[in-house]
Formats: C-alpha cells, sequence, structure tokens
C-alpha cells in the first residue's frame, strides 16, 4: 500500500481541446452546432464528442486563465465583469414607476383569484357499484 497521498504529484490536467479555445469560441458565435464544432476539431485532428466540447466552453468561459496569470489587457467575461444589478434607476419618471407598479400589483391579484377558483372534482363511488 503507498503512503503517498491520492493524486498527489505529477502535471495538473489540461483538455485536448484547449489549443482549440479561439476556434470553439468563434464556431459558436457563429451559430454552429455542438456536431458541427466537434466535426470541424476531428478535421484538424482533435477527436472528441459534441458533449464533451460543450462541457469544455462552458467550464473554460467561466475562468480561462489561472488566477493572476491572465495576460495583458484580457477582459472579463461580462457576466463576472458587470456589478450585481441594483434597484430601477430613478432616472425613470415616478408617474412610469407608479404605473409600472400597479400593473404587477393588479396581475399579482388577478393570479391569485383565478388560482384560488381552481377546484378539485371529486368523484365519489356510490355503495355496492363495482370499481
Amino acid at each position: 500500500m503507498s503512503t503517498t497521498p491520492r493524486g498527489g504529484g505529477g502535471r495538473p490536467f489540461q483538455s485536448k481541446l484547449e489549443p482549440h479555445f479561439d476556434l470553439i469560441a468563434q464556431l459558436r458565435r457563429d451559430r454552429k452546432t455542438w456536431a458541427e464544432i466537434a466535426v470541424e476539431l476531428e478535421r484538424r485532428g482533435t477527436k472528441c464528442t459534441p458533449q464533451g466540447v460543450c462541457v469544455f466552453l462552458k467550464r473554460r468561459r467561466r475562468r480561462r486563465y489561472a488566477l493572476g496569470m491572465e495576460p495583458e489587457g484580457y477582459a472579463m467575461t461580462p457576466a463576472a465583469a458587470t456589478p450585481p444589478p441594483t434597484k430601477v434607476a430613478s432616472s425613470a419618471p415616478a408617474s412610469v414607476l407608479t404605473r409600472f407598479e400597479s400593473l404587477v400589483d393588479e396581475a399579482e391579484i388577478t393570479t391569485r383569484q383565478q388560482q384560488k377558483k381552481k377546484s378539485v372534482t371529486v368523484i365519489r363511488p356510490r355503495p355496492g357499484t363495482p370499481l
């Protein structure tokens, strides 16, 4: 039995699709399907499945580079770069916001009333009738 911890040594894993990241991203921007991208990569010598390409791109878009290793001028992904949303901007006139809020309130009330009206029909068999 070995005394070294499990997975303790060696180089970190790097996907065989990593060199093709820019190509995959460009093909997705061109609206190619995952299957079409997998065929293109296979044509270039890298065999993979459409699902593998999808999972790779999803994972790599979250974090392309190790922390602190981004090249100079690298822009973060829009989801990570944008601040969290705040309340409705005050640049809209108060009358518009008031009208919008009243429409939302009216829709909520109508929805509640419709949900209350829904009833369940219970069918009770008469005694002695076969089921």
